[in-house]
């Protein structure tokens, strides 16, 4: 054996190729100690990086102006990418490969986008208005809040629809909330209902009739009973759908599909010419 610098040893045993030639295993040494000052140079290059990201002060209230130096879009931008959701400024620089500039989700940062995160809308709708949504809208708003606190570093807040300057709540956000907690009961009630008229199986082709049926598994809903297919239309939306009832019986708000009897499990619904 040789010693050789950074307390590295040569040792033909250790390297199968040099077995036969001990200028083989000093050359591979000779690259270690060569390699070694790079790495160190790196490892202190990105505990430089980390270190000198930007620390923020419990609670900071962003301007406008100063959250969108955080997006990814900002000419300036240091690396590190923020976005508000409902007023409340998260860091995800961590989801860099999903918001950095050119990624699918590059948009929302630097700016409160809370509209857009429930329509889609990511052109029209990067905007922290939300006074015309209904209460599940603002649901699934409060849902993807939440989300954020989950995966993501929570920095503060953004001066704009929901808090003022000093960080203080505002009405919009106030009455928000009241349409979160009505959200809510909408989609126990929602639930429930599912639970009680699951939703009907549903398959079609180019050439037959559409067809819609019950089983004790239909909707998703495993349950003791099959059920009968019904139509019925929901008062607040006036969308029509499949449920299996529990009775033969019509109650009000449904309806039997044409030309199925009411004890059948499965109908056929009639191609409209």
């Amino acid at each position: 054996q040789r010693r050789v610098t950074w307390g590295l040893k040569c040792d033909l045993r250790s390297v199968p190729s040099c077995r036969d030639s001990r200028g083989c295993c000093l050359f591979v040494m000779s690259v270690v100690r060569l390699a070694a000052p790079f790495l160190v140079a790196l490892l202190a290059f990105v505990a430089y990086r980390y270190n000198s990201r930007p620390s923020f002060p419990p609670n900071k209230v962003f301007t406008k102006e100063e959250l969108s130096t955080y997006g990814s879009h900002h000419p300036e931008n240091s690396g590190v990418l923020l976005l508000a959701v409902l007023g409340e400024v998260f860091d995800v620089t961590a989801g860099a490969k999903f918001y950095r500039s050119g990624e699918g989700y590059a948009f929302f940062t630097g700016r409160d986008a809370t509209r857009a995160f429930q329509t889609g809308k990511f052109e029209e709708d990067l905007t922290d208005d939300i006074s015309d949504f209904s209460a599940e809208q603002v649901l699934d708003v409060f849902n993807w809040k939440q989300t954020y606190h989950n995966k993501y570093i929570y920095v503060g807040k953004v001066a704009g629809s929901f808090y003022d300057e000093a960080g203080q709540p505002l009405p919009a956000l106030a009455h928000a909330t009241q349409l979160y907690t009505e959200g809510l009961r909408l989609s126990e009630l929602k639930a429930e209902r599912k639970r009680q008229n699951p939703p009907c199986n549903y398959r079609s082709s180019s050439t037959t009739s559409p067809e819609v049926w019950c089983t004790k598994k239909s909707g998703g809903i495993e349950r003791s009973w099959i059920g009968y297919p019904r139509r019925w239309i929901d008062a607040t939306t006036q969308h029509m759908s499949c449920v299996c009832v529990p009775s033969i019986q019509l109650a009000e708000g449904y309806s039997l599909y044409d030309g199925c009897e009411p004890s059948a499990t499965l109908c056929k619904i009639p191609l409209v010419s």
